[in-house]
């Protein structure tokens, strides 16, 4: 991703908060994609709580008011007042979750982006079978295991899973966390700064 090569984040200033990337999504859509999700945030919303870690959602609808009064609606039904939308419209979503520390999403091209450029992601998805978004969970392209280190896929809510996937992201050594993750992230996504290697390759041409 071009616009994901621009930015590198500065790992030592980033806030120690959770960000949830959420997947909501309206009922006039055809697919699913709110299913769980507000479980999945409800988890992580009571392990940051204990941990004491503040807890954030970025709304997939930030931009777009009727939608996100929705998706507002959606998450207070599980969460009442325990957490805070990321509502800045001045910064793209990328630059956003570069000021966070911690990660978490059921599945996102922008976690993922976030993951390779050395941000602590985890990925907690719970969708049922039926469910088509199921085939967009973290690692499913490249035939990885459906739980790891830093993931856990389930067609069932598993609080335990999403306590573990949270414990790795959150209290792992940095060099342990970069010596564990690096093969994952290389086989997902290349980052390449600046595009560096992009344009070497045009100046060829």
């Amino acid at each position: 991703n071009f616009m994901n090569n621009l930015t590198k984040p500065d790992l030592k200033k980033n806030k120690k908060e959770i960000v949830f990337i959420s997947n909501f999504s309206t009922k006039d859509r055809n697919i699913n994609k709110s299913e769980n999700e507000d479980s999945i945030a409800h988890f992580l919303l009571e392990i940051a709580t204990k941990n004491k870690i503040k807890f954030n959602i970025l709304p997939r609808f930030r931009t777009r008011t009727k939608e996100l009064l929705e998706e507002k609606k959606f998450y207070k039904k599980t969460l009442k007042k325990n957490f805070k939308f990321i509502l800045n419209k001045n910064k793209s979503s990328y630059d956003l979750l570069l000021d966070y520390k911690y990660i978490f999403s059921s599945y996102s091209s922008l976690a993922q982006e976030c993951l390779v450029k050395g941000i602590r992601v985890g990925f907690v998805c719970f969708k049922s079978k039926k469910n088509p978004v199921s085939n967009l969970r973290f690692g499913e392209f490249e035939k990885l295991k459906k739980n790891g280190i830093f993931w856990t896929y389930s067609n069932k809510l598993n609080f335990k899973e999403t306590n573990r996937v949270f414990n790795f992201v959150t209290k792992t050594k940095d060099d342990i966390w970069v010596k564990k993750t690096q093969p994952y992230s290389k086989k997902i996504m290349a980052f390449d700064y600046k595009n560096k290697i992009f344009n070497e390759i045009i100046k060829k041409i």
